[in-house]
């Protein structure tokens, strides 16, 4: 897969949840040898990642390289946390993406997001 450095980021839609998943888990298992088991590559919340980033204090970000999926990045209300307390949550790209500025973009946005009270 190879990507121009153009890269256009919008939020997740419901159809993304497959490329999200198959990115996610190729990187962990294939680039850095992880156990589906014991690691995000065997969470069956990967199928379900829009679905995951639609409550009133989340966001998920999708960066699309040529059209295509090359990653994303969201941000969720800590689970039992206090609600003025998010994370940066599951921020995978391509390794073709890297290097690009992408993940800079994603974590700014998420970043904007979570500065917002009207998120957090």
């Amino acid at each position: 897969m190879a990507y121009s450095h153009s890269v256009q980021i919008r939020k997740i839609l419901p159809g993304d949840n497959m490329p999200l998943s198959k990115i996610i888990s190729d990187i962990v298992i294939n680039e850095f040898k992880g156990n589906p088991a014991t690691t995000i590559a065997g969470d069956p919340s990967l199928q379900t990642m829009y679905e995951n980033y639609q409550g009133a204090k989340s966001v998920y970000y999708v960066a699309l390289m040529n059209g295509e999926i090359a990653g994303g990045c969201g941000i969720k209300q800590l689970d039992g946390g206090p609600e003025h307390i998010c994370e940066l949550q599951r921020m995978f790209l391509h390794m073709d993406a890297r290097g690009r500025g992408t993940g800079k973009k994603l974590f700014e946005l998420c970043l904007a997001d979570a500065k917002n009270s009207d998120l957090m």
